[in-house]
């Protein structure tokens, strides 16, 4: 079976873009600028000259230029000739450039006024990658002191989950630009991408200078030292700073949204909405997507549904309140959208392959997006899972046994559930009936004894499924697969409602009758179901 995230509670960690996408989303931006009131004597003056300079020579480069200027200000006359344009000559842009692009536009369509997005597995190929790490590095030959091209060099071997030569990398990067703070954000969040357990992470932001006083970097630590259960040190002057500050509110929206997520988690609810309404007065995606789990995760309750207008790239939180809403195709366009913003993120790729298979049928996708979660993730035990999972599915169950064999069972109850029911898998699409059935009665008991309910009814379809295309023609199988379709109701509102639905078809396409008798499997079952009436 497969799950559509990593049962980590979500907190308010860096994101790790690239240089352009970050100060396209107003990330860089002086702590005296807001990101949508940009100040006369410094953004306004820059918006005039791409102005002049977009006029003088229309061309691709001063375009996106433009587009980069106008997405960060209130002035945005010129916003839909440029958009025009770029569509125009797309055939002339780099897979960056077209996602820059998309984002600009911030609708929700893969095709939007014409403009097409690159294949998922187009971006992420290591073709593409190592060309523009080779691209990145000749440029390097003439400027050896860039920090930028350094620092994108890093993030490339990130998603090809080379680590050692991204780390290599951002070193030199933060060493040219020691206070920068994108670079020291997102070489936090390295570290923490190559051992959640490691305090380099907090190490990268407690020695800059000016922890103490940017709200960015506030945030992260906050964030940080509570993935890591270490204690917050810098979150008295954060909350001075959103007392006595007068910092604009788009710079301080990670940091309320991090301490309204503290508050709450302590039990003290009232001061934390407070502290998540300030948040949205101006909000990053971060920030939005944080609110959003909390209110999924059932964390924050009785809280109004979050507008996601004029938010820029705001992928998470879209997937996230879609999935609420039960829109299924919002959902996977949102999700492969995030895994293109952020293939960091180990959660982006699982939602994206689980509703991929489960909504879509696309087993060849649902591989693809998780082979890419899985070269920046390489420990995430879930995210292998799917993976196994999905090869199966897939017919290749030789490739899914060799990749299940890698793998340990983990420690978390999630982990060991999902560990147990793929094992019961592959026993049944290698004709081992009896000890696949012990294995999903294994990971049905896991999950229940750790109260998710969720995964237990989803583990008894899927064993339940396996039986039905194993052609065990038998009372147990007739009553186990009835049995699942009266006893799993939490999944009738999910993507998994197809599946029930293809097993009930099998079920009496194959079968005249159910047996009132319970047959061994079926007393084997009353274990898991123990009020269940026979």
């Amino acid at each position: 079976m497969s799950s559509k995230s990593n049962f980590i509670a979500r907190k308010v960690t860096p994101r790790w873009n690239p240089i352009k996408t970050a100060l396209s989303l107003g990330h860089g931006r002086s702590l005296s600028v807001n990101k949508r009131f940009p100040s006369f004597d410094t953004d306004l003056w820059e918006l005039t000259n791409k102005k002049e300079a977009w006029a003088k020579n229309p061309s691709v480069d001063s375009a996106l230029d433009l587009l980069s200027g106008i997405s960060t200000a209130p002035t945005s006359e010129l916003a839909d000739d440029v958009i025009k344009y770029l569509i125009m000559h797309q055939d002339k842009l780099s897979i960056p450039a077209r996602l820059l692009l998309d984002r600009s536009i911030n609708q929700s369509a893969d095709t939007i006024n014409g403009l097409i997005l690159p294949k998922i597995e187009e971006y992420f190929s290591e073709k593409h990658l190592f060309a523009e790490i080779n691209r990145l590095k000749t440029r390097l030959s003439s400027t050896p002191g860039n920090p930028i091209v350094w620092f994108n060099i890093s993030h490339l071997y990130g998603q090809l989950g080379q680590f050692t030569q991204a780390e290599k990398a951002m070193r030199a990067a933060l060493f040219l630009a020691p206070n920068n703070r994108l670079m020291i954000r997102s070489a936090a969040k390295m570290y923490q991408q190559i051992d959640s357990d490691s305090e380099k992470s907090l190490w990268v932001l407690r020695r800059a200078e000016s922890i103490e006083s940017d709200p960015w970097l506030i945030s992260a630590d906050i964030a940080l030292s509570d993935s890591l259960g270490i204690k917050q040190k810098f979150r008295r002057k954060g909350l001075l700073l959103l007392k006595h500050s007068r910092i604009p509110d788009f710079h301080l929206s990670e940091l309320r949204s991090a301490i309204g997520t503290n508050e709450i988690y302590s039990g003290s609810e009232r001061l934390g909405k407070k502290h998540l309404d300030e948040a949205l007065l101006c909000g990053t995606e971060n920030s939005i997507a944080q609110i959003q789990w909390l209110q999924e995760a059932k964390i924050l309750n009785n809280y109004p549904e979050l507008n996601l207008d004029n938010i820029q790239a705001s992928y998470e939180a879209a997937s996230r309140l879609a999935y609420t809403n039960q829109k299924w195709d919002e959902v996977i366009d949102n999700a492969i959208k995030w895994v293109y913003y952020h293939p960091f993120s180990e959660n982006a790729a699982m939602l994206a392959g689980y509703m991929l298979y489960h909504v879509l049928g696309d087993t060849k996708n649902a591989i693809e997006v998780t082979r890419i979660g899985q070269r920046a993730n390489p420990k995430c035990l879930p995210l292998i899972n799917n993976r196994i999972f999905f090869e199966a599915q897939n017919g290749n169950v030789d490739k899914a046994e060799n990749i299940f064999n890698q793998i340990s069972e983990g420690s978390k109850p999630n982990e060991k559930g999902l560990f147990h029911a793929n094992a019961g898998m592959i026993k049944f699409k290698r004709g081992n009936i009896i000890q696949g059935r012990k294995e999903y009665l294994q990971a049905m008991e896991i999950f229940n004894k750790a109260g998710l309910s969720f995964e237990a009814q989803s583990a008894m379809l899927h064993w339940a499924y396996e039986e039905m295309k194993s052609g065990v023609n038998s009372t147990d199988m007739k009553r186990l697969t009835q049995d699942v379709l009266n006893e799993t109701k939490l999944l009738d509102d999910t993507p998994l409602k197809k599946m029930k639905d293809e097993l009930q078809s099998g079920i009496h396409k194959r079968h005249d009758h159910i047996p009132k008798k319970r047959s061994l499997l079926g007393r084997l079952f009353s274990r898991i179901l123990p009020n269940h009436n026979s």
